[in-house]
């Protein structure tokens, strides 16, 4: 939390903090193991496509506006409206 005042935009303080939570579920062990293993070889982990990742996210964060790239999408459209 400390991180997001200290680093982000006042402008997304409210949405970031309210977003952040622990995982109540179990994260399934195919997350694990990918995380891993893309840690292992220096490599940042991609979640996005993932069914795992994709299905305990729609069960923990019902009211979170990530659409596979961003929680801010309105963002994206300013910037490429203009």
């Amino acid at each position: 939390r400390s991180l997001i005042k200290a680093n982000k935009p006042l402008s997304e303080h409210k949405l970031r903090l309210r977003l952040l939570k622990k995982v109540k579920g179990k994260i399934p062990d195919s997350i694990t193991k990918k995380v891993w293993s893309d840690y292992n070889e220096g490599r940042r982990p991609n979640l996005t496509y993932e069914k795992a990742f994709i299905k305990l996210h729609k069960k923990e964060c019902k009211n979170c506006p990530w659409d596979g790239c961003t929680i801010f999408p309105e963002k994206i459209i300013s910037i490429r409206s203009t």
